[in-house]
């Protein structure tokens, strides 16, 4: 578990982490797929991983999670070397401003 971070906010980011396209989930369905009664409950979690700096919203814009990198190592990840967290963080930012960009006025 990162400092700063409650159990349940690890175990999110890690769940967020595990899988690039749940960036592009709605509340609910990410409500599901982590297993919580309610989307605010999904809500309060992206704040408190926004406000710590893990994740960026994309105000006005559905579906619009960025992951930011670095994610501290500390957080408990199972993760392996190779082209697995970094590159795909790296695809997902690509992709995200990709977005702006299309959309800005």
């Amino acid at each position: 578990m990162s400092i700063g971070l409650t159990p349940r906010q690890a175990a999110f980011l890690e769940w967020l982490l595990e899988d690039p396209s749940r960036q592009d989930m709605s509340f609910e369905e990410m409500r599901a797929g982590f297993g919580l009664s309610s989307k605010s409950g999904v809500f309060r979690l992206l704040n408190a991983l926004e406000d710590r700096g893990y994740v960026r919203r994309l105000r006005n814009r559905a579906r619009s999670l960025e992951l930011l990198a670095p994610i501290p190592q500390n957080l408990g990840l199972q993760l392996v070397a190779g082209p697995s967290h970094f590159e795909r963080l790296a695809e997902m930012n690509r992709r995200t401003w990709a977005l702006q960009e299309r959309v800005a006025p």
